[in-house]
């Protein structure tokens, strides 16, 4: 997890939030949103991570707003295909047989590569009325391989991103709905 605050950002006074609307497409260093992404933008997906968001601000003890608000919420999400490759070996070949030459060197050792999705969310804490950035959290995790599983993927990094905002809580501090779903299995 990775936050950043603006030196202007305050967020004792601040009561309302709304969302901003969804970009059409997002273009930024830390990710690049795919039309055909099932995390990208699905009505169910979609769905989930504003719900989870709007959830942690009220339980902080803010209220949503449609329209005039103090706070905006922007939010994005992606998935990129990784590569992961590691080498099984010791940092140095070993002597043994090298058929048909004979003895030599040669290298000891295996390869593994993995390839696997990683989820990117990013969540955009704005002044209401200037739109000037104040605090953003991102957030990475590893998709699922069932597609019914990326709601409660997405759930756990929100969470997690959300701990983190410096906003006040009322009451007791939140925590994400799949995290406390889980700990009563």
């Amino acid at each position: 997890m990775r936050v950043a605050q603006s030196p202007q950002a305050e967020f004792a006074s601040q009561r309302t939030f709304r969302f901003l609307p969804v970009s059409t497409g997002v273009d930024t260093s830390a990710t690049t949103r795919v039309p055909d992404d099932p995390m990208f933008e699905s009505s169910i997906t979609g769905a989930e991570v504003r719900h989870d968001i709007a959830q942690a601000l009220e339980a902080r003890g803010n209220r949503r707003e449609q329209y005039v608000s103090d706070l905006a919420v922007a939010y994005y999400i992606a998935s990129h295909t990784r590569l992961d490759v590691n080498r099984y070996e010791y940092g140095y070949p070993y002597w043994g047989w090298t058929e048909p030459w004979g003895p030599g060197w040669q290298d000891w050792g295996g390869k593994q590569i993995v390839q696997y999705e990683r989820g990117t969310v990013i969540i955009d804490i704005l002044d209401g009325a200037s739109t000037q950035l104040l605090w953003r959290g991102i957030g990475v995790a590893n998709v699922p391989d069932d597609p019914k599983d990326f709601a409660a993927a997405l759930g756990k990094t929100v969470g997690a991103i959300m701990q983190r905002f410096p906003g006040k809580v009322n009451g007791p501090a939140w925590t994400p709905p799949v995290a406390a779903a889980e700990s009563h299995q």
